[in-house]
């Protein structure tokens, strides 16, 4: 089958209780994980055509109280996020592919120019780690919702299910 492309089209926006869209902003999480995608521009922001960012009135509503220290939360986290050697591998390899696809020369030269591929494919092998360490977590659905996760087909092929329906 010949591959024709692919189109893809935003129908819907959606808007936070404030009036804010979350076109090209998101929503800002409080704890930020290191992700490969954080150094590239490769979001719906960064397109030519997005659909601009607006806001509408907002609904009233009473802000939660909240019975925690939220500061010390976000404090501890990135604390942990510092010290974990997965997620400091994860932020060092987007800083590495941000550099690879920002690096536009090409040694014309065949030895150079192999001897630099070697370099890039023996530095990549100290992120192989990453995605393969499971911390021994089982992940599974719960019994109750079991019948409604399998009758959903459009979803069944992205999800890992060891359940027999």
């Amino acid at each position: 089958m010949t591959d024709l492309g692919s189109l893809k089209m935003t129908v819907q926006k959606f808007y936070r209780i404030t009036g804010d869209a979350t076109q090209l902003h998101g929503v800002t999480p409080d704890i930020i994980f290191p992700d490969y995608y954080n150094y590239m521009d490769i979001g719906e922001k960064d397109l030519d055509n997005a659909m601009p960012w607006d806001e509408i009135s907002n609904v009233s509503f009473s802000q939660w109280d909240l019975d925690f220290d939220e500061e010390y939360i976000v404090d501890i986290s990135n604390k942990r996020i510092l010290n974990d050697s997965i997620l400091v591998l994860i932020e060092e390899n987007g800083r590495r592919m941000k550099e690879m696809r920002e690096d536009t020369e090409v040694n014309l030269s065949y030895n150079a120019y192999k001897d630099e591929i070697e370099k890039r494919e023996a530095e990549s092998k100290k992120y192989d780690r990453i995605g393969k360490d499971t911390l021994n977590l089982v992940i599974e659905v719960l019994q109750d919702d079991l019948p409604e996760v399998l009758a959903d087909t459009s979803k069944s092929k992205d999800r890992c299910m060891d359940h027999e329906p």
